[in-house]
């Protein structure tokens, strides 16, 4: 992997998100480590690829508690759905923990007119869509 960066990809809703985001992290991990941040509880079918397919899923609870505990092992490549749910707290989290990291983070959303963060100055997590 060459560099690291934050990314935002804009999905309307209805338009098979999942499946792209499922889909990218299954040809990525077969040369990558990967891991899907999914901003709430798993539900069912994100249980059964952690469970059946040892993908690495974990809510988004549980991810922060790692990134404030400075415990998150590396990974190449970091996928956050329902990125439109990030509390701006999060969003500076993340910013902090990862901008000398080598790491490509995905903040993955719907389109909503409600989802406009100001991240710090230098950041801005704009509508998604």
């Amino acid at each position: 992997m060459s560099e690291s960066g934050f990314y935002a990809v804009n999905v309307p809703s209805g338009n098979g998100k999942a499946l792209m985001l499922y889909d990218t992290v299954k040809k990525l991990s077969k040369n990558n480590t990967v891991l899907i941040v999914h901003v709430g509880k798993l539900n069912a079918a994100q249980s059964s690829l952690r469970r059946n397919y040892d993908w690495k899923i974990i809510p988004i609870r549980q991810f922060m508690k790692k990134i404030k505990s400075k415990k998150l092992q590396n990974f190449d490549y970091i996928f956050i759905d329902e990125a439109q749910n990030l509390s701006i707290k999060n969003i500076n989290s993340l910013v902090n923990y990862f901008e000398m990291r080598p790491t490509r983070l995905f903040l993955i959303g719907i389109t909503s007119s409600n989802t406009k963060k100001i991240i710090d100055n230098d950041y801005r997590f704009l509508t998604i869509g």
